[in-house]
């Protein structure tokens, strides 16, 4: 099993992966109740919710899963 190393910081998060890339956790510091829309991309949609974009929980983790195949959409909280 491959170890999880440091890779980024931003306001509302912290991103950890593998060295493969195969897996990533983002460590959610702020939640987005400020952010009506996600920031533009490929997957993003506007939804212009007053209450944020997504119910993201400070101090839980998002584990994102890829394999050569697939991506596992959904973030598993834990």
């Amino acid at each position: 099993m491959a170890a999880l190393e440091f890779y980024a910081t931003g306001e509302y998060y912290d991103l950890y992966q593998t060295i493969e890339g195969h897996a990533k956790l983002y460590w959610q510091k702020k939640t987005v109740a400020d952010k009506p829309n996600p920031a533009p991309g490929k997957d993003s949609t506007c939804q212009n919710r007053a209450e944020g974009y997504a119910d993201y929980r400070v101090g839980f983790c998002c584990v994102i899963l890829r394999s050569r195949e697939s991506l596992v959409q959904d973030c598993v909280w834990i």
